[in-house]
C-alpha cells in the first residue's frame, strides 16, 4: 500500500508556497468569486502533483488498493479544479500583459503560452522586449516561453541563442529541438555555438554541453540546416582527444550529419567505433560508476535509426550481447539488431 494521506498536499515537506505577488494580481477566478487565491492554487497544485508522484512514481507496482485508489481519485479531482481555475484566468492574464512591469508581463505571457487555445500573437511584443532585457531572469523566462508559443516566435530564438547567459542559451537550444524544421532560421546561431570550443570559465553550463545540444538542435532541424554540414564534419574528424565528453560530442555531431545529409558511412563508422570505447578518465575507484555505457547505448540507438543500412554492424552487436558486462548496453544491442534485421531473419 502507498504511504499517502489525502491531506498531504498541505504538508510542509519540500517548498511551501504562501501568498505570492501573483495572488495580488489574480486574487479570484471570475467563475468563482470565493475561489482560492493565486498563492493557494500554487500551493495546492504543488502538493497534489507531489501526491500523484507518490502514487504513480517509479516504485509503482501497477496495483492500487481501495484506499490508494480513493486517494488518487481525490487528488486528480482537486488538480482538475485547480486547472479549471487557471483556465478561467485568461482574460485577467491578458490584462497583466499591459502592465508597466516587464517582469510581471513575461510571467503572464509564460502562463498564457501554456494554456490551450490562447491567441499567442499578443505575447510576441512581450517576448521581443524580454529577450533583450537587462534582467537575466526575464530573459530566461522568455527563452522558455518561446518553446510554448512555437513557430510564431521562432525569429526571437536567434537572439536567445546568442545570449551571454549560459542558461538562456540552454533553454533556447531546448526550444529549437522542440520546434525542429520550423526553427531553421537559427542555423547560423547554432553553428556559432558548435564551433566555440572554450566558453568563459564561469559558465553555468560547460561549453561542450552547449555544443552537444547544438548538434541535437541541428539534427532536429534536418535538411534545412545543410549549412552546418562542413562544421559538423570538422567536429567529427577531430579525433585528437579520447575524453568521454569529446566522444559524446563526436557521435552527436555524426548523428546530426547523418540526418541532415542522408550520408550513412561517416555516422556508421563513428557509432561502430563507440561500441569499443573504453573510458580514459582518471579518478574512477570502487565507489564510482563508469558511465560510458550511456555512450554505447547512444551508439546502438544511432545504428538502429539507420535500420538495414547498418547491417555491417551485426557481428559487433552480437558480440555486445555476449560480452558486454552492462545490461543497458546488451538491451540496446538487442533492440538495434531487431531494427536492422527488419526482414525477419533470426539473430
Amino acid at each position: 500500500m502507498n504511504d499517502l494521506s489525502i491531506n498531504d498536499n498541505m504538508n510542509s515537506e519540500g517548498p511551501v508556497y504562501g501568498e505570492t505577488d501573483m495572488a495580488n494580481i489574480l486574487p479570484f477566478s471570475p467563475a468563482d468569486r470565493n475561489g482560492p487565491s493565486g498563492g493557494d492554487v500554487s500551493k495546492n497544485v504543488f502538493g497534489l502533483t507531489r501526491n500523484l508522484g507518490q502514487l504513480f512514481g517509479a516504485d509503482w507496482d501497477g496495483e492500487l488498493d481501495a484506499e490508494s485508489a480513493g486517494a488518487a481519485i481525490y487528488v486528480m479531482q482537486e488538480l482538475s479544479r485547480c486547472l479549471d481555475y487557471v483556465g478561467h484566468l485568461t482574460s485577467v492574464l491578458n490584462n497583466a500583459l499591459s502592465t508597466d512591469k516587464p517582469d510581471v508581463q513575461i510571467r503572464a505571457a509564460n502562463v498564457l503560452a501554456k494554456l490551450k487555445g490562447v491567441d499567442v500573437r499578443p505575447l510576441i511584443p512581450v517576448l521581443t522586449h524580454a529577450v533583450s532585457s537587462d534582467d537575466v531572469v526575464c530573459r530566461r523566462i522568455a527563452a522558455e516561453t518561446i518553446g510554448h508559443v512555437g513557430p510564431d516566435a521562432s525569429q526571437l530564438l536567434t537572439i536567445v541563442l546568442r545570449d551571454s547567459d549560459p542558461m538562456v542559451t540552454h533553454l533556447g537550444l531546448s526550444t529549437v529541438q522542440l520546434m525542429g524544421p520550423e526553427a531553421a532560421c537559427t542555423t547560423n546561431a547554432l553553428i556559432e555555438i558548435l564551433v566555440t570550443e572554450d566558453g568563459p570559465e564561469t559558465d553555468e553550463i560547460p561549453q561542450i554541453n552547449q555544443r552537444m545540444d547544438a548538434c541535437d538542435a541541428l539534427r532536429s532541424i534536418g535538411q534545412g540546416a545543410s549549412e552546418a554540414i562542413p562544421h559538423l564534419l570538422s567536429v567529427i574528424n577531430n579525433r585528437g582527444s579520447s575524453r568521454d565528453d569529446e566522444m559524446w560530442l563526436q557521435i552527436r555531431a555524426a548523428h546530426a550529419h547523418f540526418v541532415i545529409s542522408g550520408e550513412i558511412e561517416t555516422c556508421f563508422q563513428i557509432a561502430l567505433s563507440m561500441l569499443d570505447h573504453e573510458s580514459s578518465e582518471t579518478g574512477f575507484d570502487e565507489t564510482m560508476i563508469d558511465t560510458t555505457f550511456w555512450l554505447k547505448e547512444l551508439a546502438c540507438d544511432v545504428l538502429a535509426e539507420m535500420g538495414p543500412s547498418a547491417e555491417a554492424a551485426i557481428p559487433r552487436l552480437q558480440r555486445c550481447l555476449v560480452e558486454d558486462p552492462n545490461e543497458v548496453v546488451r538491451r540496446a544491442a538487442q533492440r538495434t539488431l531487431a531494427a536492422i534485421l527488419q526482414n525477419g531473419r533470426k539473430i
